[in-house]
């Protein structure tokens, strides 16, 4: 997932890649209104979450790209302070399991979290650049709640995670969201995964490890057997 302007350059690296063809879909009218975001954030998941007001304000009379929309995340730093974590970037993995356990209690048994307690330190790290770039980003909008305009998947659909990370990383006008961000932006819109057809939602911005194939894997949300699945 990722938020930028397009995506019609090719890498040369990847010039023999096979490009899959587009077969699952983001739902419609899946995004709540910005309101509704920044109230569940600041009145039911995270009371005292400061946004603001000429950031916020800013934000809602920039101009939404075609084929994105506008979320509320909170920062990265913000949900370390909050679950004693001194980097959020080395200790990721705390704050993925703080929000899937808040999926867990709103689907009802309907979300599954393969990856429970495993998602340590020697398990799952964040790309330097990507994390480097979120930091500078953090620290220069005050509050403690960002204002995205992301594609949910569609703009990468196709395309290899290593592809995607790569052509990412190798612009300064594309930042990566991780982990942490999907799962926020899926709990404050619950209507992203409908059916099994729903296009799934990969994380670029860190590499998970598995024995069998390194630090090869990379994390993503998808629906099936009607049910939301991490």
């Amino acid at each position: 997932m990722c938020m930028s302007s397009d995506i019609n350059e090719k890498l040369n690296m990847f010039e023999n890649d096979i490009v899959l063809e587009q077969a699952f879909f983001e739902p419609k009218d899946w995004i709540k209104s910005l309101d509704e975001q920044l109230k569940l954030l600041q009145e039911k998941y995270l009371i005292g979450a400061m946004i603001d007001l000429q950031y916020l304000e800013k934000r809602v009379n920039d101009p939404l790209p075609k084929g994105f929309v506008r979320v509320a995340i909170p920062k990265l730093s913000f949900l370390a302070n909050l679950n004693k974590v001194d980097d959020p970037y080395i200790k990721i993995g705390t704050l993925i399991e703080h929000v899937c356990n808040l999926l867990e209690k709103q689907r009802k048994g309907k979300f599954t979290h393969y990856r429970k307690g495993q998602l340590e330190q020697n398990c799952i790290r964040c790309i330097k650049i990507i994390a480097l770039r979120r930091k500078l980003i953090e620290e220069n909008i005050p509050g403690d709640i960002l204002i995205l305009d992301v594609n949910t998947g569609g703009r990468y659909t196709g395309w290899t995670p290593r592809r995607a990370r790569c052509d990412i990383t190798s612009k300064n006008n594309r930042t990566a969201l991780f982990s942490v961000d999907l799962a926020w932006i899926i709990l404050l819109n619950p209507d992203r995964f409908q059916h099994c057809d729903n296009l799934s939602v990969d994380s670029v911005a860190e590499e998970y490890f598995s024995e069998d194939r390194t630090w090869e894997c990379v994390l993503f949300f998808y629906y099936r057997g009607g049910k939301s699945i991490f």
